[in-house]
């Protein structure tokens, strides 16, 4: 989640999203290394398992490659599950942020706190254009307040 190349309106938009990207760097880059080595993995495994049941189908020295594939397979398995997790992780770290950034925002009202969290709840998928809009809102809070 590379939220810092993506060319959105404001200054203090784009260093909230450098912050939010900063936070989030460790799980992309693990989802990312395990995504990376767990494609080869499964498809070498499945591929070479395939060829050994069709070409080699009983008999018995198949069996220490059958294994090994087996085990080669297993471990792209976990690996891909884990760059899974790691991608869910990253969306609950991203979702938890945003709702404490809302909710520790000095220029908004309490109403407008929880009219924003209370969308990023119903519109779980457009949590980005949900975090922008705010942000605009509150340097729109931001200005008026400091005109007054």
């Amino acid at each position: 989640m590379d939220f810092s190349k993506k060319d959105y309106s404001s200054e203090k938009i784009k260093k909230e999203f450098e912050e939010l990207n900063a936070l989030l760097k460790p799980f992309v880059r693990k989802s990312l290394l395990y995504g990376i080595i767990s494609a080869p993995l499964l498809s070498v495994s499945i591929v070479n398992l395939f060829y050994l049941l069709l070409i080699f189908s009983a008999e018995y020295s198949i069996l220490i490659p059958g294994v090994i594939f087996s085990i080669t397979g297993a471990l792209g398995v976990a690996l891909f599950k884990e760059a899974l997790h790691q991608n869910k992780e990253a969306r609950k770290m991203t979702m938890t942020y945003i709702k404490a950034r809302i909710t520790n925002s000095k220029h908004v009202n309490y109403h407008s706190k929880a009219d924003y969290l209370m969308k990023l709840e119903q519109n779980k998928k457009d949590f980005l254009h949900i975090f922008i809009q705010f942000l605009k809102y509150e340097d729109r809070m931001k200005d008026i307040n400091t005109q007054e």
